[in-house]
């Protein structure tokens, strides 16, 4: 009988990955630990809210409770990148991404809050289109939901297919460079559109009250801004993708 695959070859095979990922994109491994540190210590810097009585008040209760747990999300995205969980990543970069698509589009609509979550729920595609028509359906849809739901976009990260009739299952986890970019590539605007996002919801934020926060915070923005530029200029079919997401995240 051969010799089965068990969870002490995926744990040591996680770590086989993680090596050679943080190798890869050198700039991601020394930038995203800053940028989640910040992400997570955002919501320190809320200050002072609106009474809850009135829309833009349950509007920013609303926002509070997405701040506060976005960062744990977006840190599990970047453990599962590195370690090659790329299905589980993207999966959770839908999560992230409709978290904040209902917080920018409330914003337009604060008095539809109480009614979308007292269960009168307003489509996402309703929130996608309201911002640029079309991404939910070519790229929502074809790709972030399509991994999601089990469909035959998931085969792709387990199966290496080299012919129509031949192929290869993945075992483990396995570095994979497309793949990686893939999932690092969806999640940053997700969070520089968070980060972007914050003054926005919270307009007596304390942000600049201090200044080592300030740094990092200005820091993380510019650094995600740029990579979204960088990977756009390096993949010139991205564009599409940007033109649409943009709308979003600025």
């Amino acid at each position: 009988m051969p010799r089965l695959f068990g969870i002490e070859d995926l744990y040591k095979s996680e770590e086989e990955t993680m090596l050679i990922t943080r190798t890869y994109l050198q700039g991601t491994v020394d930038n995203f630990p800053i940028i989640l540190d910040t992400f997570l210590k955002l919501s320190y810097f809320i200050g002072e809210t609106e009474d809850v009585e009135t829309s833009i008040g349950v509007y920013q209760s609303f926002c509070t409770t997405t701040y506060m747990q976005a960062p744990y999300t977006a840190n599990v995205i970047y453990d599962l990148y590195e370690r090659g969980y790329y299905l589980e990543g993207i999966v959770l970069c839908r999560h992230l991404l409709e978290a904040f698509i209902q917080m920018k589009y409330f914003q337009r609509y604060p008095d539809k809050i109480k009614d979308h979550i007292g269960g009168k729920r307003i489509r996402f595609v309703n929130m996608f289109d309201e911002f640029s028509e079309g991404y939910y359906k070519k790229f929502y849809g074809g790709q972030l939901s399509e991994a999601a739901h089990g469909m035959l976009f998931k085969d792709i990260f387990r199966f290496e297919r080299k012919s129509p009739t031949e192929a290869r299952t993945i075992m483990g986890c396995e570095f994979n460079a497309e793949f990686s970019s893939y999932l690092i590539n969806t999640s940053v605007p997700i969070i520089f559109g968070f980060l972007n996002f914050f003054p926005s919801v919270y307009q007596k934020n304390t942000i600049y009250s201090d200044q080592e926060f300030k740094r990092a915070y200005d820091y993380s923005r510019l650094w995600l801004d740029e990579a979204m530029k960088s990977h756009m200029e390096a993949n010139p079919k991205s564009e599409e993708w940007y033109k649409h997401i943009n709308r979003f995240v600025y």
